[in-house]
This record gives structure tokens, C-alpha cells and sequence, in this order.
């Protein structure tokens, strides 16, 4: 496929122009307001941080985790749009242009005009690109600052341009702290690069090291004299990964179990160096088909495995080398943290020039056709309609949980009680949307303990809904507009998305009495999970499942567990629930069934192959029960269960899994 000159580049510009466009409808219509997932940070950290800004306050303590970059720009657009939301819905979506826009810039001096308009196609139809090109978070900024600090070092030869690559450099990585691997990486192409129409190796390095430092020493100097180190904080993602997310626990399970014990990095590798080395080592390997399967979907995968395979065989390797390095250090600072095609982002444009490569290739152009046409632009052409359907259908998914019951909530808030009142929900969005104080939901399953919180900080509004029915399940009959509950008083309340926001009186205190009789429960349950949008209303049952749990209404929650499993066999939770309740009413041979079940589906649960393992011994299959519980001994760290385990392999003959027990005993 042969493209040249001005109508490549008004195609590319034409790519990005109605990337723009599509951004701009979304953001205008069905996402008014930012998710519960990623986006909260915005509303729970980036949005503060912007007005501290603007009134002229830069805090070093706010940035552990994320550089101090975004909150500044975002500070500076809001200042222009008046609305913090808007500024960063338009920060994404002008980043998402310059991401495609760099990108194709840079392809096409190295590959060719084909290559830069295949990726730039690619990449915007990518259902993660362009979901973070309207969600109000840092990803998109991230990777266009990536871009940017990019091209600044492999395109121009400007006398100066080591050293503006440099600071673009820093600016990146305070940014996003990944974006530290441009540094390696353009150190590494600035040694390789050199030649006779270039400057000295050793000039442009220090060029380019200096623009660095002029951004990220006074930066780093004035961190430091306020107590806080650069990214300190992220060792709390690796411990995470290593001893969380590898065991099958949510981040709700590390932060209240584990993260009180990790001060430093040092902590989290000293507590299980073996269990550091296991999870890094999977995740140098893991984290590569995980990009294929959940951020670049194996249709372009395909296509970039056949341009990797044609540009070795060709001898083109050489055009895409400069890339190499820079795609090398984004990958292994990837590989400390837990997946996610979110943080993986920043490694997809790499990933797509082999593609790009391929639909280049003058060889298949050649040889490869089908009638008039190249196979590779046949090929092309089906990876983007693909790749087109699974974008449409992953945003529906994403929109389909945008909580815009919140807006209608906040402006009853703000009529009820004007400006500065106090609301306690999960999320913040309803107190950023009033501009009210927000005080966070306990994580608790009692309601006399939100009572508490409420008393104890003066919060008189209480808001629930459909989506924190997910997060906090035992009050779930908040959301069922038939009954009452003493002591709230319900201000507003949504149909189509059910959310409640309710005064808190002086009577606030215990749940209903209604509860206790099985007939009103069941019949509230049975109205809050038909008011639930249609998509979601399994979830609605699975979190009333978990309450009756809690609850020790282990029928309840078998019966409500049964029916999400008869409706969606693949939830490993709901197998889980299942397996529990179960156990809890005597029946071990149900449990073992669902246990089995769920492990199937999740093998990495550390909790479910304990309790299959414990539900194997009350059979009296203890055999059994060792080769279940074997591949978990080391992320053990209950006693009692390391206890069994080493009577368990002992009985077996299994020594060495006996000896991992009494060490991870000794250990803990």
C-alpha cells in the first residue's frame, strides 16, 4: 500500500479530527459525569489538588503515587472553562489527538506514510485508547506528554533539541511516574544513534540529561525538604500485586489487612523474598499475552505477530530499532505492578507499528494480494471493523455505569441545603456535583455504625445507590422505595438508575424491624432487583446475596447465590458465595461442587483453594486436600490453616510442601 505526501497527512489529520469528534458526542451526552472506578480520582484527589493550585498552594505530600504535572495543567484549563470537570474532559480529549497525531509523526519517518496511518487507525479504534480519551484521568495527558518527549528525540536535529527532548522527558514522568523509562530509553538511542551527520554521543547525552535535571531536580528538591520522596508511595501497588491480587484479595482486602505493615519497598520484599521473585518473574512473562488479549484484542495481536515475523524476515527490523528501547523500559517498568490494559496503554503504540510495519511491507504489497489489493490491507481493513464492534460494545459497557442519578441528586442536595453542607456516600462525586463536603461511607456492615459516623461528623445527608449496592451490600433495602427506615427521611429518589438521597435524623440509628420477617425481606429483595437497570440486575443480586451472608442468612444466600450462577455460570464470586453458604448449612458435597466451580474459574483465588481444601478434609479425602492446598502453601498466612497443612503433607509424604509450611508459619 503505497501512500505519499499531502493526502496521507489530511487523512491522518482527518483520523484525528473525527476521533475528536466522536470524543466531543460522548463527553456531551452519555458521560456527564465521571465512573466510580477510574475516574474517581479525580474527584477524589485530582480535582482538590487543582483548586489548591489555583490559589497558588503546590503540596509535595499529594504526590506519592501520580507527578504533580496533571493537577497543574488541569488548574490552569479550569481556569479558562470555569469547571474542573470540563477542563479535564478537554485535557483528555485534546491529549488523545496529539497521542495520534505525534504518533503518526514519528512512524512516518521511520516506516513510511503507510505504517504512521495504519497504527494512528489502530490505535484509535482501540477500545482502552479511547475510553481514556474522555474519562477524566491522567492516562491520556500521560501519553501524549510520552509522545511528545518521543519525537522530541528521535525526529528533529535542531542544535538544542537533546536538551527540550529532556525536559519534555521530565515533565512525562512527573506525570505519570512509568514515563521514568523514557530516560533510559532515549539515553539508550542517543549511545546507539550516532553518526557523522550527528552530534557527539557524549554532548548530546549531557544535552539531553540537562533538560532533564533543569525540570526534575528542583522538583525532586523541593519533595524531599517536605519529608516526601517522588513516587514513594507506589511500593503499596507491588505489595499489592505480590501479596494481594496473586491470592485472589481486592484492593479493599490489602489496604485494611496489609498495607499497615509496608513502610518501604525494602518491607514489601523483605517480608517473602521468594513470593517477590515468583510474582515478578510471572509478571515479566504474564504481562505480554495480557496486553494481547485485553488491550490490543487478538485480531490486530494477530497482525502485529505477522509484522513482527515479516520485518525479521525482510531485514526491516532495522527501521523500527529507535523504537525498541523506549518499548523495552516501558515494559519492565510495567512489570512491578498489578495488569491492567490502563497502565499497559503507553505500550500499544509501540505494539502497533509492527502492524504498521506489515501493511507497509513492499514485499506482501508484491506477492500477498488478493486481485488488485494487498492481503496485509485486506487484513487491515478486517482488524479495524473488529476492532471498531468491540470498541462500540466496550464503551456501552462503560457508559452503562456512568452514575448520572448523581446529577438530579446533587441538585436536590443543593436546594435542600445549599452550598458547603456534608453528604456521606462511597464515592464523591455527589459532593464535587453540590459542591458539598464529603464525608466516606464506612466499610462496615452495620448501619448503626453509618449512624455513628454520621453523628460523629455532623453529616445530615445520606446518599445510596445502585452502584453502592455493589460496594456496600448489607444496605441494600435503602434503595427499596416501599419501605422506610427510622431516622432517614428520603429527599430525592431515581427509577431508571435507583439511588436515594435521604436526611439523617436524630432517631438514625438501627435497621428496620421489618427485616427480621422472612416474607417483608424477600419481597423488598424482590423489588430492589427488578428496579435494577436489566444489565446490572444480577450484580444486585449477587451483593444481596453477599449481605444475607454476612447476615448468617446462609439459605438466603445460597438461594440468591444459586440463581446469578443459573444465569451466569462464569461468576466466580457467586460460585463462591454458593460454596460458603453451603459449608455454613452442613452440606459438603454442594460446597465441594461450587468450591471446584470457582476455582475453575479464578485458579489463582488463594481463599477458594483454602476452603476447598478444609471442605476435602470434613469429607475425609486428605490426599485430596494436599494437592489442592499445595500450589497456595506459600501466600498462607492463617495459622491454623499452615497448622493442618503441615500435618497434611506430612501425612502425604510430601516434605517439602510440609517444610514451606513451617516456614511460612515461622515467618508469620
Amino acid at each position: 500500500m503505497r501512500l505519499h505526501g499531502t493526502p496521507v497527512t489530511l487523512a491522518a489529520v482527518g483520523l484525528a479530527a473525527a476521533t475528536a469528534i466522536a470524543l466531543v458526542a460522548i463527553a456531551r451526552g452519555p458521560h456527564p459525569i465521571g465512573d466510580y472506578y477510574a475516574e474517581s480520582d479525580f474527584y477524589g484527589g485530582y480535582a482538590a489538588g487543582a483548586q489548591l493550585v489555583q490559589h497558588g498552594r503546590l503540596d509535595p505530600s499529594r504526590y506519592g503515587v501520580v507527578g504533580p504535572v496533571y493537577e497543574i495543567v488541569l488548574a490552569a484549563v479550569g481556569a479558562l472553562t470555569g469547571n474542573l470537570f470540563v477542563a479535564a474532559t478537554a485535557i483528555s480529549i485534546l491529549s488523545a489527538v496529539a497521542v495520534l497525531l505525534l504518533w503518526f509523526t514519528v512512524l512516518r519517518k521511520l516506516v513510511g506514510d503507510a505504517a504512521a496511518l495504519t497504527v494512528a487507525a489502530l490505535l484509535a479504534v482501540n477500545p482502552t485508547f479511547f475510553r481514556y480519551g474522555y474519562s477524566v484521568t491522567t492516562d491520556m495527558l500521560a501519553l501524549a506528554l510520552a509522545a511528545a518527549a518521543l519525537a522530541a528525540v528521535i525526529l528533529p536535529r535542531a542544535r538544542w533539541a537533546p536538551l527540550g527532548a529532556g525536559a519534555l522527558c521530565a515533565v512525562a514522568a512527573l506525570t505519570r511516574y512509568s514515563a521514568i523509562a523514557l530516560l533510559p530509553g532515549a539515553l539508550a538511542y542517543y549511545a546507539w544513534r550516532a553518526s557523522a551527520d550527528r552530534p557527539p554521543r557524549v554532548r548530546t547525552i549531557v544535552e539531553f540529561l540537562g533538560g532533564f535535571a533543569v525540570i526534575a531536580v528542583p522538583w525532586g528538591i523541593l519533595a524531599l525538604r517536605s519529608g516526601t520522596v517522588p513516587g514513594g508511595l507506589l511500593f503499596h501497588d507491588i505489595a499489592y500485586d505480590i501479596y494481594a491480587s496473586a491470592r485472589g484479595q481486592t484492593w479493599a482486602d490489602y489496604q485494611t489487612r496489609l498495607q499497615p505493615g509496608f513502610h518501604s519497598l525494602l518491607d514489601v520484599m523483605a517480608r517473602d523474598p521468594a513470593a517477590v521473585l515468583r510474582r515478578e518473574g510471572g509478571n515479566l512473562v504474564s504481562h505480554l499475552p495480557a496486553d494481547a488479549k485485553q488491550l490490543l484484542g487478538w485480531p490486530a495481536t494477530l497482525l502485529c505477530v505477522a509484522g513482527l515475523v515479516g520485518v525479521l524476515l525482510e531485514g526491516q527490523w532495522r527501521r523500527l530499532a529507535p523504537l525498541a528501547p523506549f518499548a523495552l523500559f516501558f515494559y519492565l517498568a510495567l512489570v512491578p505492578a498489578f495488569y491492567s490494559a490502563r497502565y499497559a496503554l503507553a505500550l500499544a503504540p509501540f505494539e502497533l507499528a509492527l502492524a504498521g510495519a506489515l501493511v507497509a511491507s513492499p514485499w506482501l504489497a508484491r506477492h500477498a494480494r488478493l486481485g488488485p489489493i494487498p492481503l496485509a490491507t485486506v487484513a487491515l481493513g478486517v482488524v479495524l471493523a473488529v476492532s471498531l464492534v468491540a470498541n462500540v460494545h466496550a464503551q456501552r459497557e462503560v457508559l452503562e455505569t456512568v452514575p448520572s442519578e448523581v446529577i438530579p441528586a446533587a441538585r436536590a442536595l443543593r436546594e435542600q441545603a445549599g452550598t458547603g453542607a456534608r453528604v456521606m456516600a462511597t464515592k464523591p462525586q455527589i459532593a464535587f456535583e453540590s459542591n458539598a463536603a464529603f464525608t466516606p461511607m464506612p466499610a462496615t456492615s452495620r448501619l448503626d455504625e453509618v449512624a455513628e459516623r454520621c453523628r460523629s461528623t455532623q453529616t445530615p445527608f445520606l446518599y445510596y445507590s445502585w452502584i453502592e449496592l455493589n460496594n456496600r451490600p448489607s444496605f441494600w433495602y435503602l434503595l427499596d422505595p416501599a419501605t422506610a427506615v427510622p431516622g432517614l427521611v428520603p429527599v430525592l429518589r431515581t427509577r431508571e438508575h435507583p439511588a436515594v438521597l435521604e436526611r439523617v435524623g436524630p432517631e438514625f440509628d438501627m435497621p428496620p424491624a421489618w427485616l427480621a420477617d422472612d416474607r417483608l425481606r424477600a419481597a423488598s429483595e424482590r423489588r430492589v432487583i427488578a428496579a435494577m437497570p436489566e444489565a446490572w440486575a444480577w450484580r444486585a443480586r449477587l451483593s444481596i446475596a453477599i449481605a444475607d451472608f454476612e447476615q448468617q442468612r446462609f439459605r438466603d444466600a445460597l438461594d440468591q447465590a444459586t440463581a446469578v450462577v443459573r444465569e451466569r455460570p462464569g461468576e466466580a464470586m457467586a460460585w463462591r458465595v454458593s460454596a460458603n453458604a453451603s459449608l455454613r448449612l452442613g452440606d459438603f458435597t454442594s460446597a465441594e461442587t461450587a468450591f471446584e466451580r470457582a476455582l475453575a474459574l479464578e485458579p489463582d483465588t488463594v481463599p477458594t483453594r483454602i476452603m476447598l481444601g478444609w471442605t476435602l478434609l470434613a469429607l475425609g479425602q486428605e490426599s485430596r486436600a494436599a494437592a489442592v492446598w499445595k500450589p497456595a502453601v506459600g501466600a498462607v498466612s492463617d495459622r491454623s490453616t499452615l497448622e493442618r497443612m503441615i500435618v497434611v503433607f506430612t501425612h502425604a509424604g510430601d516434605d517439602a510442601a510440609a517444610a514451606q509450611a513451617r516456614a511460612a508459619l515461622a515467618r508469620r
